[in-house]
């Protein structure tokens, strides 16, 4: 379809997809490949048939088949730090695990086990008491004084040592201890002459039948301790084997970790190979952006010579007095301001490029009328494409929303769009600009909608092969019939850029061209 006759030309009104015609792409080649590594670009296809055009390498960048880029540094680090924690905790757990069940051991189990050995000392010392005391009271035997007297001494021992103890159990045994540690300490305040008086009788007293019914209650406090250090023991017991299984899952985690730090090794690996070749495609692509640089300056000298070598005949000829005639001297300071100018403006083009590359381009951002600017810029190339013998044709709705741009940048970039369009577009034939909003992500995911400028030609179009280069510095596809540096497309994707929007391309030799300026809706529309 001719992407200039009437009938292929769709009008666009309000929020619509993109026409789905040729987009354009000019300003052929110069030298080959003579952009710098700030202003390569690679083309992207769009799934429709546009191309993306977006900053890339210099020249000799990344070969086909090319490994892909590393990991991050930070990646790195935390896998290599997860392959240390591993390896550690290897060497730790069992140690912990070990150690926590001997301590669960050595401070329930056998202390409890030891205490409970003294509780039944003092149990036994007890009933040889009262069995002593029996025995005195009937025969008045001073032996069984002395057996009263020995087992009352392993008794207070026995007390003394397992005060300290039942202390480190909790305070329910504690509670137990101290409530058998206050009937001891009752049952031995009555001495032994005060119990029995020998051959007294009946047999046995009445003190001697309440001192048996604190011995009782003695039994009954020393059988609560005992449930109470039974009790400790089973719970050492079952966090002893609590310990255990943790430490046989924690041996099944830390196998499958030692795995994984294996495979992660493994990965890091690999990944310092893919470091190095990285390396060595980085400093491939250095040299090569060297190379790059220096046909950029080359080609810049050899544009910025045109200019100036007419500023320098047209000195020549003023200062060597041979042109007399006023006519012929305001024609020539006219030349001479031409030139100068267009030197001018290549020195300007040359430090947006290097401005945009930095980051410093300055931008005042603000709601754009996009439609004005399209009208201003067809009234101002009017007269240009009626003297090339072209028409030019204009779709741009008064309901299109603004767009968050620069006017004067926008300005700038349709201009080039549509210089070029009349540079490259032969008599009899027709350029236009066309104007629309689109909805959704568009060429960038995350914007909420466009606003799109078509300029559009029914040139000659452009070859699939060409559409990339023709966004480097000083590409001109027909350098020898078209005047020109050959980077304002190089400065509009710059421009486009930092705008936040994107330049597309839509060409097919024979079919004409469409370039598109994508522009991010400003808020509120």
């Amino acid at each position: 379809m001719d992407p200039a006759s009437d009938e292929g030309m769709p009008t666009h009104r309000g929020t619509r997809s993109p026409p789905t015609g040729p987009e354009r792409a000019r300003e052929g080649t110069g030298e080959p490949g003579a952009s710098a590594e700030r202003g390569a670009t690679r083309a992207a296809s769009a799934g429709d048939g546009r191309v993306l055009a977006r900053p890339a390498l210099a020249a000799g960048t990344e070969p086909e088949g090319a490994e892909p880029a590393p990991v991050s540094w930070r990646a790195t680090q935390l896998s290599t730090g997860f392959v240390i924690f591993a390896l550690l905790a290897l060497l730790a757990v069992p140690v912990f695990v070990q150690h926590r069940i001997v301590s669960v051991r050595e401070r329930t189990i056998e202390v409890a086990a030891g205490a409970r050995d003294l509780t039944d000392d003092v149990e036994r010392a007890l009933a040889v008491e009262v069995a002593a005391v029996r025995a005195y009271a009937l025969t008045g035997d001073e032996s069984y004084r002395r057996t009263f007297q020995q087992a009352r001494a392993v008794d207070r021992r026995a007390l003394a040592t397992l005060r300290p103890i039942t202390r480190l159990l909790g305070p329910e045994v504690a509670a137990s201890a101290d409530s058998l540690e206050a009937l001891l300490h009752e049952w031995e305040a009555v001495p032994l002459s005060v119990l029995i008086t020998p051959g007294a009788t009946p047999v046995p007293t009445e003190r001697l039948l309440k001192q048996e019914r604190l011995f009782e209650r003695i039994v009954t406090a020393t059988e609560a301790l005992d449930n109470s250090l039974r009790a400790v023991t089973e719970k050492g017991r079952l966090e002893a084997q609590r310990a255990q299984s943790l430490g046989a899952i924690l041996t099944a985690v830390l196998a499958f970790l030692a795995l994984v730090a294996v495979l992660i090794l493994a990965r890091l690996a690999g990944q310092l190979r893919t470091l190095a070749n990285r390396e060595a495609l980085l400093r491939h692509q250095l040299q090569a952006s060297f190379r790059s640089r220096e046909r950029l300056i080359r080609g810049f000298s050899h544009d910025l010579k045109n200019p100036l070598g007419a500023v320098d005949g047209y000195a020549q000829l003023l200062e060597g007095g041979l042109l007399d005639d006023p006519t012929k001297l305001r024609e020539s300071a006219s030349r001479i301001r031409a030139s100068i100018d267009a030197a001018l403006r290549l020195i300007d083009d040359i430090l947006d490029i290097a401005r945009a590359d930095a980051g410093e381009l300055r931008l005042a951002r603000a709601p754009v009328p996009v439609n004005r600017i399209a009208r201003d810029l067809v009234t101002e190339f009017g007269a240009q494409a009626a003297s090339a013998g072209l028409t030019l044709d204009a779709d741009l709705p008064d309901d299109l929303p603004e767009a968050e741009a620069d006017a004067a940048r926008v300005h700038q970039i349709l201009a080039n769009l549509l210089s070029n369009a009349i540079k490259y577009t032969p008599a009899p034939g027709r350029v236009g600009m066309r104007a629309y909003a689109v909805a959704g992500d568009g060429p960038r995911p995350g914007q909420a909608g466009w606003v799109v400028v078509d300029v559009w030609d029914s040139g000659p179009g452009i070859p699939p092969e060409d559409q990339e280069r023709i966004f480097q510095e000083f590409t001109r596809l027909a350098p020898d019939s078209q005047t020109g540096a050959g980077i304002g497309l190089a400065i509009s994707l710059r421009l486009a850029h930092a705008l936040g929007g994107e330049l597309t391309v839509r060409s097919a030799p024979g079919e004409g061209s469409v370039f598109s300026l994508w522009l991010p809706m400003a808020m509120g529309n």
